[in-house]
């Protein structure tokens, strides 16, 4: 919900209740407002939890930027699907890491998790599509 969205929410569980009974403070539906507005559990809360990579003054700003073996030593994880992981790389697209690199790297057993800083490199760019493809680095990165 937007801010807007739930001040209103609150207006309406703040009123009488249907049938003229009173609201009770701290009832069901304040909880419930309260519960829905909660930042970290409304929207999209990735953002929140894993901040976007901070840019070195010479590392690339757009997907435009970016060139085929490009290294990502502290690009982090954003999602995860079961055909692979998008990865934030700072360039304002995510790329994705497909599974088939992962298995490639023989990391199945330890598949990075949202939120966690990886090291990647720029295996192909389209910029028409907005695409960006990864690859795990030969060499994890400190």
């Amino acid at each position: 919900f937007a801010e807007g969205d739930c001040a209103r929410l609150r207006a309406l569980a703040a009123a009488p209740a249907p049938g003229g009974g009173a609201a009770s403070p701290g009832g069901g539906r304040a909880a419930l407002v309260e519960l829905l507005c909660d930042p970290l559990l409304c929207g999209d809360p990735r953002e929140q939890l894993a901040p976007p990579p901070q840019l070195v003054a010479s590392a690339p700003r757009s997907l435009a930027d970016v060139r085929a073996g490009d290294v990502f030593e502290h690009a982090v994880v954003k999602n995860a699907a079961p055909f692979g992981l998008f990865v934030d790389v700072g360039v304002g697209s995510d790329g994705l890491l497909h599974a088939s690199e992962l298995k490639k790297r023989g990391s199945g057993r330890h598949v990075p998790t949202v939120g966690a800083s990886i090291c990647v490199t720029a295996k192909a760019v389209d910029i028409n599509r907005g695409r960006l493809s990864l690859a795990l680095h030969p060499v994890w990165c400190l």
